[in-house]
């Protein structure tokens, strides 16, 4: 995926079903579906409408039984991403 070498890589989360994702410094998370091996990048909005110049990287990942990933980011708190 060569748009990912733009970004630095700032947490990954393998899920219960095999997905990997990966966290980053601008917004993003980027999912890797074990399946396809297909990569999506998915912009953060919440933190993508704050206009945020610093503060907006993603910093861990956790995925709870509910299966919903909860995303930590450097200034901004958690965000709950459901799929």
């Amino acid at each position: 995926m060569p748009e990912l070498a733009q970004w630095a890589v700032t947490s990954l989360h393998l899920a219960m079903d095999g997905t990997l994702w990966i966290g980053t410094e601008n917004s993003l998370i980027v999912k890797h579906e074990p399946k396809t091996g297909a990569f999506v990048l998915i912009p953060l909005t919440p933190l993508l409408e704050l206009d945020a110049e610093f503060g907006n990287e993603v910093q861990c990942m956790h995925q709870d039984s509910n299966q919903t990933l909860w995303i930590g980011t450097e200034e901004y708190g958690a965000i709950r991403y459901e799929q």
